[in-house]
């Protein structure tokens, strides 16, 4: 008889094996077995040493990936590898941190998928090293059907208890830095370094202070990447786009046809602006442009 319970034993040579490293589309499936094969396995950290000389730890069941890398391995787009992770994300199967700029994954059950037992399941017929997490799944040829129909509600409670506490911790643990530098493409330099201005001002990384960051850039169709650039090089643990205007309108003096945009500074057609440094005197008149060799205004 069929039965969803019990394991199969696979061995990590599996994925060595040619069929396996063949080119092709992955499934959601092979994504999900990728990712439990690829997690660190030793129980001790590992410090890996990246080429900008930084370095980082990666714990038991974190996985250092970039989306590039994963979407080049399982053969899709960044943007479908993105909502699969999300989707996990959403499931509570794992949990996305930045770790020195870095995106990090870790599997919220790994221990499940792969536990440390000092047990050989082949020398010692009594004990089973996978057991489930939520109960012991070891078939017994006493129980009765009624001891099974108890034994089903003392599993759900305690997976919807599982699930509770996990969800908890989703909710206590918003990757703030790593939404910036997933979804929103900021440089992960300005966002660490934003990141340590938070830190130091006491600001609280929610996910609602990260919505009202990005709401008052989108009201004034302003850049995020840029306004976060903005916050780091002025120490700014917040963003309000009057604190710009009010700082750009106080130190420029604006000429004839010139305009302030994305916190820089312009003149000419509206259609083909030309970029002119914020500190330059301002346009005598329409008849004057800019000299990027010379730095200064002259008739055309």
């Amino acid at each position: 008889m069929k039965t969803a319970e019990g394991y199969i034993r696979l061995s990590r040579k599996f994925f060595e094996d040619a069929n396996w490293k063949q080119q092709r589309t992955f499934s959601l499936s092979e994504a999900w077995l990728d990712l439990i094969q690829s997690a660190r396995f030793d129980a001790e950290p590992a410090i890996k040493l990246l080429p900008n000389g930084r370095r980082i730890t990666i714990e038991r069941g974190e996985i250092h990936s970039s989306l590039r890398f994963l979407s080049d391995r399982w053969g899709w787009s960044v943007e479908k590898t993105q909502r699969y992770i999300n989707k996990c994300i959403e499931k509570h199967q794992i949990v996305r941190k930045t770790v020195q700029g870095e995106s990090v994954l870790k599997l919220c059950k790994y221990d499940y998928y792969n536990p440390v037992k000092n047990t050989d399941p082949y020398t010692d017929p009594y004990t089973d090293p996978y057991t489930d997490p939520y109960t012991d799944h070891t078939p017994t040829r006493t129980k009765n059907n009624k001891d099974k129909k108890g034994e089903e509600r003392e599993e759900r409670k305690k997976e919807k208890a599982f699930d509770k506490s996990n969800a908890k911790k989703k909710s206590d643990f918003f990757d703030f830095a790593g939404t910036l530098i997933n979804e929103y493409g900021c440089n992960e330099q300005h966002v660490s370094d934003w990141m340590k201005v938070r830190k130091a001002k006491k600001a609280a990384n929610t996910e609602t202070a990260l919505k009202g960051f990005i709401s008052e850039c989108n009201k004034h169709n302003f850049s995020i990447p840029n306004a976060v650039n903005i916050c780091a090089e002025r120490s700014w643990q917040g963003f309000k786009y009057e604190w710009l205007e009010n700082i750009i309108h106080k130190s420029v003096n604006l000429g004839v046809g010139e305009w302030i945009q994305d916190g820089k500074r312009y003149y000419g057609d509206k259609n083909n602006p030309i970029e002119i440094p914020v500190d330059a005197p301002k346009r005598p008149s329409a008849q004057y442009f800019w000299n990027k060799s010379l730095k200064q205004w002259n008739v055309q």
